[in-house]
């Protein structure tokens, strides 16, 4: 896959408004007969608009459309004026969605999250984050969470499942050659936040193995993380006193995947580790998940 197009905004056609973030809008819109998704970056406009941050993550876009891996969101194109980025749409929305339509008991959803299937599409996250993490310069996501996974109906070996794309990186900022890429939102959420990037800012591997681990645990409970805490409760309460979400007994745990759990809670509790230094690499848990469930799939290349 090449690098990123640049084009002009005559030749998008808005459609929808589908979402918002930290850095503007996202639409659903049409270019050269395909659908999109088209991320406004406002943030980069007005009369204060810092043009050298643009021009910086313009570079940085256009890298990004030279990754190609089937579990990280296609980058297709870019605009200077206004600062917008294209990217494949998905209609089948996030995980967090998925989740949410299981929890009010959605029956189609329910099927979707079968264990089979959660363990597939964790292993698709942690094939796609092993993926970033080995480029060179590595890539740290730093805002992995479920709204940001999202989903792509195939069919796996016979068998339709959502596979999971990796998105929402937010501003990339090159640090250097001997340095990582750091894809910082620029409002990460407390709720997937490892506690040493909200007290020291220190962005790394780790931080992104911890935030795959509350991921882990909503698919494991279909649950919001700290669903009834206040932002800053979850600051303070993970910070300073090491808390984590409730790990519910096998009996609780909703989809009745028929198994006992005692290895996927284990590697839970391992990556959401307070030592960061002992938190498993993305190349770790591709393995350790893998051997959960033997199944019949062919895994992309690293």
């Amino acid at each position: 896959m090449g690098a990123c197009q640049s084009i002009d905004a005559s030749e998008l056609a808005m459609r929808k408004l589908i979402g918002s973030g930290a850095y503007g809008r996202v639409w659903l819109a049409e270019w050269t007969g395909c659908a999109v998704a088209v991320k406004e970056l406002t943030s980069f406009t007005g009369v204060d608009g810092d043009v050298r941050a643009w021009q910086e993550m313009q570079n940085e876009v256009h890298m990004l459309g030279t990754y190609n891996h089937p579990n990280i969101v296609r980058f297709m194109a870019i605009c200077l004026d206004p600062p917008l980025i294209i990217m494949q749409f998905y209609p089948h929305g996030s995980l967090f969605d998925l989740l949410q339509r299981a929890r009010s008991k959605n029956s189609r959803a329910i099927k979707e999250l079968s264990w089979t299937n959660r363990l597939d599409m964790l292993r698709d996250v942690a094939a796609g984050m092993h993926y970033l993490h080995t480029r060179k310069p590595p890539v740290i996501h730093g805002d992995l969470r479920s709204p940001n996974l999202l989903l792509d109906l195939t069919i796996d070996k016979e068998r339709p499942r959502f596979h999971v794309k990796i998105a929402d990186f937010g501003l990339a900022r090159m640090l250097g050659a001997n340095s990582s890429l750091i894809m910082v939102s620029k409002t990460t959420n407390p709720r997937w936040t490892a506690p040493e990037v909200i007290r020291d800012s220190q962005i790394g591997p780790a931080g992104d193995v911890y935030s795959f681990a509350i991921v882990m645990w909503e698919m494991l409970t279909w649950q919001q993380p700290y669903e009834d805490m206040m932002s800053v409760q979850v600051i303070f309460s993970t910070v300073t006193d090491n808390y984590r979400p409730y790990m519910p007994s096998d009996a609780e745990v909703p989809g009745n995947p028929g198994i006992t759990l005692p290895d996927y809670k284990a590697l839970i509790e391992l990556c959401w580790s307070a030592d960061a230094r002992k938190r498993p690499s993305f190349k770790q848990l591709v393995v350790d998940l893998q051997c959960m469930q033997p199944v019949n799939m062919v895994w992309a290349p690293m």
